[in-house]
């Protein structure tokens, strides 16, 4: 569980002096082969690990492993087979991409080590791990585990992308605007950074026309899995997904992981509606994106398994709670893209409803929200002045200190009566920041919106 190399890998060459009852590990492992093999296999494979897998469909991994259970295989991974051993004995075989449904012990060779520093001598065969971990060089210094001041950014945080996918100008414009600061520093505030991305605009250019080619998108879904038991009700009326049979057996063979979904789940695909009110239309614009209950969410399956003995056939038993769902990242690949977002005409704010569609009857309503416009003296026709919405001598803009102005606008909005709604009025404002951060390894945090059921961002692209 202390992943020295960030994984769940244990080294034997640092462990190989733990006592386990009184007896060092090497000395167990000589007891049921001999000292000549084990000094053979610490000569020729010095970087010899025990790795403990992760498989998150059904729940596996480090966390939850049964170290008392006396019936964890052993895997060798061969050229076309990968072998399972039990107390010495070859018990099954899988092919290649086959991947068990149960914990195993992985013995392989450390890829994160430097086998150079690894030395089987005199002077290490006394040492303890701490004093050996204290050797260890790693190939990068970021599979330094033991090292806090290097350790690397959680690449599973919901809302990072690695900024390759971003357009060039998205991640330059974290340069010029990177800093959560007062209003008094211009140059340094991230709320600026679309004024970069659609103008041009930075600390030191303080004018800049409209970058016709820009468009904003949501990048990415997160749905909370508690929503589940909300789509859940009256599935069948309302077209939905949802658990047909919460547990399933399978004699000798184990199930692999769309034997589990067909099984267990009814057919069909969640809709889910993003509905967009921009201020240079008078009604909403919305697009339904449908999406497959395993997009959106680990089901992390609960496995079990019965041997077989002379008498009876091994029994595999699987069981799915909702309540044990995680979420996980949908990206979304430009299906839900705003209108052109030129500030000289539209409002600041733009407001987004999200929810799930249900075969119901659909009906017309007159909303109203209260929308921003950019102050006056920012623009001489296209070409914008300063940075944000303000104007002031020292901006660039016309003299005078004004402020943004707000006014209410109408819009009209159809939708079904019985739709299960997830999100509402969620403000999007030009003034956000797009990047929060940027990691070493240029993993880009990303500005996120969230109401507690859905979470996402939204990111500019060039056509």
């Amino acid at each position: 569980m202390k992943q020295f190399d960030k994984d769940f890998n244990v080294l034997y060459y640092l462990v190989r002096n733990s006592e386990i009852n009184g007896d060092k590990f090497r000395d167990i492992l000589v007891s049921f082969s001999s000292e000549k093999d084990i000094v053979e296999i610490e000569k020729n494979v010095p970087l010899i690990n025990i790795l403990v897998p992760s498989i998150s469909f059904f729940n596996i991994s480090a966390h939850n492993l049964d170290t008392n259970d006396a019936e964890i295989p052993v895997v060798v991974a061969n050229e076309t087979t990968t072998d399972l051993y039990l107390n010495g004995k070859l018990e099954a075989k899988l092919e290649k991409g086959e991947v068990p449904d149960f914990h195993v012990f992985v013995v392989k060779e450390n890829d994160r080590v430097n086998v150079n520093s690894i030395h089987f001598n005199l002077s290490t065969s006394k040492n303890n791990t701490e004093k050996l971990k204290n050797t260890i060089e790693f190939l990068s210094p970021y599979f330094d585990g033991m090292n806090s001041g290097l350790r690397k950014s959680n690449l599973n945080h919901k809302s990072t992308i690695n900024k390759n996918e971003l357009s060039q100008i998205v991640f330059d414009s974290f340069s010029y605007f990177n800093q959560n600061v007062s209003f008094n520093d211009i140059a340094s505030s991230k709320a600026y950074q679309r004024d970069y991305i659609y103008y041009g605009i930075t600390n030191k250019e303080s004018k800049g026309a409209l970058n016709q080619n820009v468009t904003d998108y949501i990048d990415y879904l997160e749905i909370n899995p508690n929503i589940y038991f909300k789509l859940a009700l009256n599935a069948g009326v309302k077209g939905n997904p949802s658990i047909s049979n919460e547990t399933v057996t399978q004699t000798k063979r184990q199930l692999s992981t769309q034997e589990l979904i067909d099984r267990m789940w009814t057919k069909g695909a969640y809709e889910f509606r993003f509905e967009i009110f921009s201020e240079n239309s008078s009604s909403s614009s919305s697009i339904i994106i449908p999406v497959k209950p395993s997009d959106i969410w680990n089901f992390n399956i609960n496995h079990t398994r019965e041997n077989g003995t002379v008498f009876r056939s091994s029994k595999n038993t699987y069981k799915i709670n909702p309540a044990n769902f995680t979420s996980k990242v949908y990206r979304l690949n430009d299906m839900v893209a705003f209108n052109k977002w030129d500030i000289s005409n539209e409002s600041l704010h733009r407001f987004i409803n999200v929810s799930e569609v249900n075969l119901t009857e659909s009906i017309t309503e007159e909303v109203s929200y209260t929308v921003s416009k950019i102050a006056e003296g920012k623009f001489e026709g296209s070409v914008k002045f300063g940075v944000g919405p303000k104007t002031s001598a020292e901006l660039g803009g016309s003299g005078s200190y004004k402020q943004e102005t707000t006014q209410e606008k109408k819009f009209s909005r159809r939708f079904n009566v019985g739709d299960d709604v997830l999100a509402t009025s969620i403000k999007v404002y030009f003034y956000n920041p797009i990047i929060n951060n940027i990691g070493n390894n240029g993993e880009c945090d990303l500005f996120y919106y969230s109401t507690g059921a859905v979470k996402f961002s939204i990111i500019p692209k060039i056509q």
